[in-house]
């Protein structure tokens, strides 16, 4: 079924409105985890190879990629949670968002696209019913 995703997806990329739509009814059809984006620009950097390994150069695009593919084939973000990158919570002024460790500095930053956001009875995150993300940056944010 991967292979299947991955193809359709590969069929799509040269056209970023077209591929979005496809990977919506694929994230529902195939009960995958589905992915949005604070803009255009995050969008490009998933799913056009060249635009992302111009901007980021080869090795961050690598990278970010492994972060996208893992959370491209999780059916809830528990599926995530112990992958190879260091998927954490943030607290403090980034309370409610979740990095993604890329190369040094820089991480992938979103937040649950739920509505209500899952929470238990002590205010804990319930990351296994998250289903929807939107990634919001790619950003140093322990740069002063």
């Amino acid at each position: 079924m991967l292979i299947m995703l991955l193809t359709i997806i590969n069929i799509f990329v040269e056209n970023i409105i077209i591929l979005t739509q496809s990977v919506s009814i694929i994230c529902y059809i195939c009960n995958y985890m589905e992915i949005r984006f604070e803009n255009n620009n995050l969008e490009r950097y998933a799913f056009d190879e060249k635009y992302r390994v111009k901007k980021l150069g080869s090795k961050q695009a690598i990278v970010l990629k492994k972060r996208l593919d893992s959370l491209l084939i999780a059916v809830t973000l528990e599926d995530c949670r112990h992958v190879p990158g260091r998927l954490h919570l943030l607290t403090s002024n980034r309370q409610g968002q979740f990095s993604f460790h890329l190369i040094e500095p820089y991480r992938l930053i979103f937040i649950p696209d739920e509505n209500p956001i899952p929470i238990d009875k002590s205010g804990n995150l319930i990351w296994s019913e998250i289903k929807n993300i939107k990634i919001i940056e790619i950003i140093n944010y322990h740069e002063k």
